[in-house]
């Protein structure tokens, strides 16, 4: 013979406090059985580093956001350079970050207008955790000036210059240049290297035709890049601690209860 049971339904805001934490655990428990680690990645991890570091590659990221030694975030694939070089809305929170975006986006612009055509490529040195220095990196140029004659090497070297140097240092270059003196080009970068502190070896390798150039300014930029890499995976990982810690927030929780219209027993335990 059938048994007819009645239960009574509570809303949550119905429920003692006891009763309202055994139902913020089991919404806990919940979020995390159906969590979409697919959408999380894209929507909070890789639209953190492209809005605030102009990072994108052409695959997915890699996560794990446990709690645990090893957790992190990284990349893999081939890193968007064109992106990279574009001025966002935004820009990387701390001044060295910025400066080092500065630095590689004039490397890049050098080596263009030296005809090299660069390709850099992020790959995971182990694949059993997810953290910033589980990430290597590879640059490779192609491509290069042709120094057959003064003209060229006179446009080269002074759209490389033009990017670091003030208006009055310029017209003493173009000077020199028109002269074809290359020793008094040379004296120039040097004092100018002595009072800005900024380095112009690239420039002086532009000026003598060097034939390493593309690989000394390849060694240079994945030297910096790689850095600037591990600086986006450590602020997205700060910025995947805070947006789950704020899912799992007292006050969001509550809300999504209400809003989904969950109902309990008195005790807290979920009845449909």
């Amino acid at each position: 013979m059938p048994i007819t049971k009645t239960y009574e339904l509570f809303k949550f805001d119905e429920l003692s406090d006891r009763a309202k934490e055994r139902a913020r655990d089991w919404y806990r428990e919940s979020d995390r059985y159906f969590f979409d680690a697919e959408n999380f990645g894209k929507d909070v991890l890789t639209e953190h580093a492209e809005y605030h570091f102009r990072l994108r590659t052409s695959e997915p990221c890699n996560f794990s956001l446990n709690y645990c030694q090893g957790d992190g975030v990284s990349w893999n694939g081939v890193i968007d350079l064109d992106f990279l070089r574009e001025n966002g809305d935004t820009s990387p929170e701390h001044l060295k970050q910025a400066a080092d975006l500065a630095h590689i986006r004039c490397l890049l612009a050098d080596l263009e207008a030296l005809d090299y055509s660069v390709w850099a490529k992020i790959r995971r040195n182990e694949v059993r955790y997810s953290h910033e220095y589980t990430m290597a990196l590879d640059v490779e140029v192609e491509g290069g000036p042709d120094y057959g004659d003064w003209s060229s090497l006179r446009k080269a070297f002074t759209e490389s210059m033009r990017r670091v140097m003030p208006t009055s240092m310029r017209r003493a270059l173009r000077e020199y240049l028109d002269r074809k003196n290359a020793d008094g080009i040379l004296v120039v970068c040097g004092w100018f290297e002595e009072h800005t502190g900024v380095d112009v070896q690239l420039h002086r390798a532009i000026l003598k035709g060097d034939a390493e150039l593309g690989e000394q300014a390849a060694k240079q930029l994945e030297e910096l890049l790689l850095e600037y890499v591990r600086d986006a995976a450590r602020s997205a990982e700060r910025a995947g601690y805070e947006e789950l810690d704020c899912q799992a927030s007292e006050e969001v929780v509550d809300e999504n209860i209400r809003i989904n219209e969950y109902t309990f027993d008195e005790n807290g335990k979920r009845c449909n």
